[in-house]
């Protein structure tokens, strides 16, 4: 990983950490995650898929309930065009029709996508 990652890395174990009278008193699941994975290529380690399963377990058990797949990662600048289009006052239609062009998808993927990311948890 390069210098810039790394900062990055660091910087979200930082800011999600929870801090009561400036003293620390828990990790979040990810910023643990985040830790590790940090001070892993800082030692030039490499990581197995079973211990980053292991680390991430609690998280993995919260997508696979709310049935989030890892993959839907590459449909969150779509989601937020989406957000920012709807905001503006576009019709849904035009919107999903717009956004099926942008991104090379179905119409009935973008609908799909949105009515996922916008269910509560």
């Amino acid at each position: 990983m390069n210098k810039i990652k790394l900062k990055i890395l660091k910087n979200i174990c930082i800011f999600t950490g929870s801090y009561y009278k400036n003293e620390f008193i828990e990790w979040h699941p990810i910023t643990l995650l985040v830790r590790w994975i940090y001070k892993l290529s800082k030692k030039n380690k490499t990581m197995k898929v079973s211990e980053l399963i292991k680390a991430s377990e609690s998280l993995i058990n919260v997508f696979d309930k709310a049935n989030i797949n890892v993959s839907d990662v590459r449909y969150i600048p779509m989601y937020e065009d989406y957000k920012c289009l709807s905001t503006e006052g576009h019709k849904q239609m035009y919107i999903i029709a717009y956004l099926s062009d942008i991104y090379n998808v179905s119409e009935k993927t973008v609908y799909n996508i949105v009515k996922k990311f916008d269910k509560e948890i």
